[in-house]
């Protein structure tokens, strides 16, 4: 009796959660839709959607869309569509640095299309944003907030600056390199010296031949070994 509570029971949060899912799934389209129709908003084939609030070009301005590998200097504000903020650089107290590539595909495709000194406002979709995944984010110390499963992420962007990523020497000069580099080192200096002792300190020695253990005056030998207390070679 006590299973077939608990089992109804589940059935029943199953039965809500769908329900919420449901319901939250077509209001994201709805808002989707009408946002979508909204002077100024710009409907990209992936299903981004963005405004314009400032824009950084000018007459003779030759400046280029950061790459997915670029580092972007960036200020910004996201929001849940009940106006609950799930992240801000704002409440940080100083712009961020981020890299595209490591970004929802929404964040990642509009930061592409833009240049320094332009601020706009995004309309993710759940198919560009975090999807049906239940994901944390804790933008200030104290404050966590949920983002639920299948949210539009509502983004104000403003892109400060672009940095190229590190080139490989840059790399080379990082004190962490060396360190990593060091430890692999060391790792493979043990495994050799493990199966062939060059180095000493007790490893393994040379592969030897039951034919060559069983000389009676080779010096490597170990242990003889006896079977039901007849001999049967030795190691």
């Amino acid at each position: 009796r006590h299973a077939l509570r608990s089992i109804t029971a589940e059935l029943g949060r199953a039965s809500g959660l769908r329900a919420r899912w449901f319901a939250s799934s077509t209001a994201n389209q709805a808002f989707l839709e009408k946002n979508a129709a909204s002077e100024g908003v710009t409907v990209l084939p992936s299903g981004l959607q963005y405004s314009i609030l400032a824009s950084g070009h000018t007459a003779d301005d030759s400046a280029s869309p950061p790459s997915l590998a670029d580092i972007c200097e960036c200020h910004y504000e996201g929001r849940l569509l009940d106006g609950t903020v799930f992240d801000s650089s704002y409440a940080r107290g100083a712009p961020t640095n981020v890299v595209p590539a490591d970004q929802v595909k929404g964040w990642a495709e509009a930061l592409t299309l833009m240049t320094p000194g332009d601020r706009w406002q995004l309309t993710i979709p759940p198919e560009l944003g975090y999807g049906s995944q239940r994901t944390f984010w804790n933008y200030k110390s104290g404050v966590g907030v949920k983002i639920p499963p299948g949210s539009v992420l509502l983004l104000d962007v403003e892109l400060r600056g672009i940095k190229p990523p590190p080139s490989r020497l840059m790399a080379l000069a990082d004190p962490l390199y060396f360190a990593g580099l060091a430890v692999l080192v060391a790792i493979g200096a043990g495994v050799y010296n493990w199966y062939t002792g060059a180095m000493g300190g007790g490893a393994r020695g040379p592969t030897m031949t039951p034919e060559q253990a069983a000389k009676p005056d080779d010096p490597r030998v170990y242990m003889d070994i006896e079977i039901g207390g007849k001999p049967a070679g030795r190691l």
